[in-house]
């Protein structure tokens, strides 16, 4: 098992949250509070999931909640380096319609 790694970085004002390893059950609340900080902290925000390898299902649940918070802030997110697996684990809750997926970091700026 892979230990969920987020780190935070700033690119032209907007927030990256690269998550890496694998985000379990065990990590939701942690998750879930890194994503409320995100959302006080910045304005648009960009989530690189390229080196998850896990997420379960609470996390994506987590996603929604958060896409929510994010859209009643006035403010934008989308998710960056979905492998297709992860992408089909986002459409099964309709993620996609409030979560876009990009393919690179241009896109995803351009995005806001």
């Amino acid at each position: 098992m892979k230990d969920m790694v987020i780190v935070e970085e700033f690119k032209g004002g907007v927030l990256i949250l690269k998550i890496s390893g694998e985000i379990t059950s065990s990590d939701i609340t942690d998750f879930e509070n890194i994503l409320d900080g995100a959302v006080k902290k910045a304005g648009n925000i960009i989530i690189d999931i390229s080196l998850l390898a896990y997420i379960c299902s609470a996390a994506i649940a987590s996603f929604l909640n958060f896409s929510n918070k994010v859209r009643h802030a006035g403010k934008k997110v989308v998710i960056l380096g979905a492998n297709e697996k992860n992408k089909r684990h986002f459409a099964i809750l309709g993620l996609p319609q409030f979560l876009p997926f990009v393919d690179n970091i241009d896109d995803a700026m351009k995005s806001f």
